[in-house]
């Protein structure tokens, strides 16, 4: 006798809901690099630093470097030249619309853009009869200061010193000038740094 296997119905899985996607937070927008390094240069443009330091730019991380910096500069040469009774004169590394006349020249290697950079200073601005004091932030290599020391050789003035904010000591850059006979003097100068400890050289 033939015996009728009956097919057991298979009970289908209930459907599942979709896994629920993480949410995705939508990418900050870049912001423009163009923009960005317009207001890295206003920086160094002595009244004009206002601009990125009144604005949201101060909280660039790339612009709030070169604030610093530029605050850094216009604060010491502003000191100096109000003590000494001179004008302040600042060295462009991008002509402007608003040079006018002749220019003095320095090509150089910017340790800070890892490129050739032209320093210009309008040659109204420095006569032969000058005695030029040169003031910077940091100094690593020393070459923004060998371009500076040329634009004051190509205009015949007299160089009556160098001052520095903070030198790196372990790039040798000043000490390298100080044994060619420049007279500099640097504020603090490190001699080691390393993410345990900063090293100053003393008696600066």
């Amino acid at each position: 006798m033939a015996k009728q296997n009956k097919s057991k119905k298979k009970k289908r899985p209930a459907p599942q809901a979709p896994a629920a996607k993480p949410a995705q937070t939508a990418p900050a927008p870049e912001q423009p690099l163009r923009t960005a390094k317009l207001m890295a240069a206003l920086c160094y443009l002595n009244v004009l630093i206002l601009i990125p330091a009144c604005t949201k730019w101060r909280h660039d991380e790339f612009v709030k470097f070169h604030l610093n910096q530029g605050l850094v500069v216009l604060a010491l040469a502003t000191v100096c030249a109000e003590r000494y009774g001179v004008p302040m004169v600042f060295a462009k590394k991008a002509k402007s619309d608003n040079i006018e006349g002749g220019l003095y020249q320095s090509e150089i290697f910017s340790y800070t853009y890892k490129k050739k950079v032209t320093l210009i200073v309008a040659q109204e601005w420095i006569k032969p009869t000058d005695r030029v004091l040169i003031i910077d932030d940091f100094m690593a290599n020393g070459y923004a200061m060998r371009g500076l020391i040329d634009i004051v050789n190509k205009a015949g003035a007299e160089l009556a010193g160098i001052g520095v904010a903070v030198e790196k000591g372990f790039q040798r850059g000043g000490d390298s000038l100080r044994e060619e006979g420049y007279n500099i003097h640097s504020l603090a100068i490190i001699d080691e740094a390393n993410e345990h400890h900063i090293r100053f050289r003393e008696g600066t």
